[in-house]
């Protein structure tokens, strides 16, 4: 049986938004049972905890009464619907172990596939339909500073889109947000000091001329500074390329994947080139004081 790890529990509650689903488990082999109750009360996740200011740990309350569990040999009646899939929903509470501050979560767990003769016990996905404080979904300062008052604004709506799972929403948005912060990272790039920006300066200036994106993109990859290429790939392409695509290319399930992800990436590649602007600035500047001294 392949259970949920430890990762993927802190995340499940942390970080993902409402009807984003993780697998609890894959499976249940002969005789075998799981209190998902208990599954929950025995681990803990890391979450901002609003009365610190900081992140800690948080923990489930145990749950008495009658408890959730699931037997390999049966399933009760009550935990299924109409087309014969499990689906169950109930609340749980959690709180910060420094601080006691509460969290309150409405789960569903569902399978989705039915349990046929002979078949092997399905696989049990778990997720929220609410959560009470909903998670803040901000900027930070470095990116809220570096886009422009219109990309703020849509970023804003992109967030909010995320936390309440809405795929195609936030796919739409950072698409938009990417299609116009894109050109400002590459004259940004092209303006720094480094092995390799002159190169990046003339495929900017052919590209004022051009309007070809994906040569302009072609063009600087192997010019980028070493602190963008670092995660393994040029994040300026990756982004350019999976937000050329229709939003009604995908399901709204892999838009949320694809959202979350391009967020991640357009951050990260937001704050490395915010710093080296800032670098460059402040180091400039020490020069020149210097030598006018």
């Amino acid at each position: 049986m392949r259970f949920i790890s430890d990762t993927t529990f802190s995340e499940l509650f942390a970080e993902y938004p409402l009807y984003k689903k993780a697998e609890l488990f894959d499976t249940l082999e002969k005789n075998q049972m799981v209190n998902v109750y208990e599954t929950l009360v025995a681990r803990a996740y890391k979450h901002y905890c609003p009365n610190q200011n900081d992140f800690q740990t948080f923990r489930f309350d145990k749950k008495f009464g009658e408890q959730l569990v699931f037997h390999e040999t049966e399933i009760p009646a009550g935990l299924l619907d109409k087309r014969g899939l499990i689906s169950y929903s109930f609340s749980m509470r959690s709180k910060c172990q420094f601080c006691s501050f509460p969290m309150a979560f409405f789960l569903n767990v569902f399978s989705q596939t039915p349990r046929s003769n002979g078949a092997g016990f399905p696989t049990i996905f778990i997720r929220k339909i609410g959560q009470w404080p909903a998670i803040e979904r901000k900027p930070t300062a470095e990116v809220h500073n570096y886009l422009t008052r219109e990309d703020r604004e849509l970023y804003g709506k992109a967030l909010d889109n995320l936390a309440f799972g809405y795929g195609i929403g936030a796919y739409a948005y950072l698409r938009r947000i990417v299609e116009n912060e894109i050109k400002r990272l590459v004259k940004d790039i092209s303006d720094l000091e480094y092995d390799g920006a002159d190169k990046v300066k003339e495929a900017w200036e052919a590209y004022q001329s051009n309007h070809q994106m994906n040569t302009l993109i072609d063009s600087i990859s192997p010019m980028l500074p070493s602190s963008l290429k670092e995660i393994g790939g040029n994040p300026i392409r990756t982004l350019y390329q999976q937000t050329s695509g229709g939003i009604h290319e995908f399901p709204e399930e892999e838009c949320l994947e694809k959202a979350m992800d391009i967020d991640k990436l357009l951050q990260y590649t937001i704050k490395r080139i915010y710093s080296m602007k800032q670098e460059f600035k402040e180091a400039r500047e020490a020069i020149n004081r210097l030598n006018s001294k």
